[in-house]
């Protein structure tokens, strides 16, 4: 219940398909931050953002697909908290940002730079185009909200912290309670 997948084991998945997956881990402030890579560095960019719970590899099959990648260098980021980046270390959306954004500077090629966020990623690529204005070239919500703040409150999740409750709570879903009560979602609940 990580939701995530070894490097190892994903770089063979994706060698069955005849694609080469790079993989990094990099230090931001501090931080792991882990990312996946498919593609031509000098093609414009695709980066996927998972929602919560998740992780890159939420994003595999599009890295995979033969028609993206004739057009497209695809990567997929595992958020803070999330996969390999410091994983069941849940933080705030504009925590998250100050993160993730030093790698853009990492992926800059001079070609245009997409995002694309999942669920609680569509909130999260929202903060990271209001922190590095005019960097990217667009922005696509998949089945996202544009502010957490507005999504009806799930009081069931304090029960999930309570207690032995909180002992049985598996993996990903840990990170991912808090930060869907809205423990790190500043100004919002």
């Amino acid at each position: 219940m990580k939701f995530r997948i070894s490097d190892s084991k994903a770089k063979k998945n994706f060698e069955k398909t005849g694609v080469v997956l790079t993989v990094a881990t990099v230090k931001v402030n501090g931080a792991n931050m882990h990312y996946a890579k498919t593609g031509n560095d000098t093609l414009p960019t695709i980066v996927f953002v998972h929602g919560s719970p998740g992780s890159w590899d939420a994003f595999a099959q599009y890295m995979q697909d033969k028609d993206l990648l004739m057009k497209y260098r695809m990567i997929s980021i595992d958020r803070p908290g999330f996969g390999y980046s410091d994983f069941g270390n849940a933080q705030h959306i504009e925590d998250q940002s100050a993160l993730i954004s030093p790698l853009f500077k990492l992926w800059r090629n001079g070609k245009p730079l997409y995002l694309v966020g999942h669920s609680l990623g569509g909130p999260m690529i929202i903060q990271l185009n209001a922190d590095n204005p005019r960097l990217f070239d667009g922005l696509v919500l998949l089945a996202g909200s544009v502010d957490p703040a507005e999504e009806k409150k799930e009081s069931w999740r304090y029960i999930l912290d309570a207690g032995i409750v909180s002992y049985l709570v598996p993996g990903a879903m840990r990170p991912s309670n808090t930060e869907l009560k809205g423990n790190v979602l500043k100004n919002s609940w």
